[in-house]
């Protein structure tokens, strides 16, 4: 009995001093937001699932006049929808260091260019530039095309007038778009959703964004014990397991061809469907190779922002037209401007 009784003082103590030590933080700062609790902040308003939880982001942002300061625990947030206040954090070649979320993605990517910060960052940045070059996206547009063909079919056969999910649909197509590009490989995932390869990148994806989402399942310590852990080494193993064997496949072939440097394409491009690959394996950082490990990371770094953030932003973009049908005239018009009334004929670069 007195061992529960100095048990229940004890957390009673360490509740009070929690709440305290929170309500002392949200006072130096001037921004606004709901009043934390105990020990878990205003953790409770966000361990919710992913539809609910942009609601309560949008409740948040209307409540506080479009900037709301929460505590995660005794982690601290602003959540703003304030332009000016993110381009001053945007535009800050000082603030390149990543938040503590970022941590739920590193297990698959790694340090590469989303995680990464300083002066690795700076040099990562700098030498894959060229592999965004016009010539290489000109190169690129027959990819975007036979997708786009795969998508158009795709989307004809579920326009029967019922609701239609388009986010899972167009991270498929973006999805092959970008397997095709970075790593000159396609994963045909529009025409196999049931792939390893692609169960894994949902996997990955489904429980970082969930880790992002729910701070009760944020600890490590937690996390390990749960069944998500061993869903998410499986699916690392693929997905890394793959990305490797690209990589390796693609050394040996210019290991073949004896190149070995960028040569006159450094700062230009590389025109071939490996100019993202290539630049990696060749490119130099004071004067050494980038490392195996190193590039399997930028690998999985592209593969997963140029899928996720495209697909989220198309997802968007259908989703505001579909509300307003003038827009939605003006964009056909547009198009009939272009390809007359051949609409599957497939548009040039220019």
């Amino acid at each position: 009995m007195v061992f529960i009784l100095l048990l229940f003082v004890t957390f009673c103590a360490l509740a009070l001093l929690s709440w305290l030590s929170l309500m002392l933080d949200k006072r130096r700062t001037n921004v606004k937001g709901p009043t934390p609790y105990p020990l878990i902040g205003n953790g409770h308003l966000l361990a919710v699932d992913s539809a609910e939880f942009l609601r309560v982001l949008k409740r948040l942002e209307t409540q506080y006049d479009g900037s709301a300061f929460i505590h995660l625990f005794s982690k601290r947030f602003v959540l703003t929808s304030n332009p000016k206040l993110i381009e001053g954090i945007l535009t800050n070649s000082e603030l390149s260091l990543k938040g503590p979320t970022y941590d739920y993605i590193r297990p698959w990517l790694g340090d590469g260019l989303l995680t990464s910060s300083g002066p690795k960052w700076k040099a990562h940045r700098r030498f894959l530039t060229p592999a965004f070059h016009f010539n290489i996206l000109q190169n690129f547009v027959p990819v975007f095309c036979k997708s786009a063909a795969v998508l158009r079919k795709k989307l004809r056969n579920q326009a029967n007038g019922s609701p239609i999910d388009l986010f899972p649909v167009f991270a498929l197509a973006a999805l092959d778009i970008v397997t095709e590009s970075i790593m000159g490989v396609s994963v045909n995932a529009q025409s196999d959703s049931e792939s390893e390869f692609v169960k894994a990148v949902d996997v990955m994806s489904s429980i970082a964004s969930m880790r992002m989402r729910n701070p009760f399942v944020q600890s490590d310590a937690v996390f390990n014990l749960l069944p998500y852990k061993t869903q998410q080494d499986k699916a690392l193993e693929i997905l890394h397991g793959t990305t490797r064997k690209v990589i390796n496949a693609r050394k040996e072939e210019l290991r073949k061809a004896e190149i070995t440097d960028l040569g006159p394409n450094a700062e230009t491009g590389i025109k071939n469907k490996h100019a993202f690959l290539d630049l990696l394996l060749l490119a130099e950082v004071d004067g050494k190779k980038i490392s195996d490990d190193n590039v399997r990371e930028e690998v999985d770094t592209f593969m997963f922002e140029g899928h996720d953030t495209t697909t989220s932003g198309m997802t968007y973009c259908i989703y505001i037209l579909s509300y307003h049908e003038d827009i939605q005239e003006k964009i056909l018009a547009e198009q009939k401007s272009i390809f007359g009334d051949i609409f599957e004929r497939d548009p040039t670069y220019r």
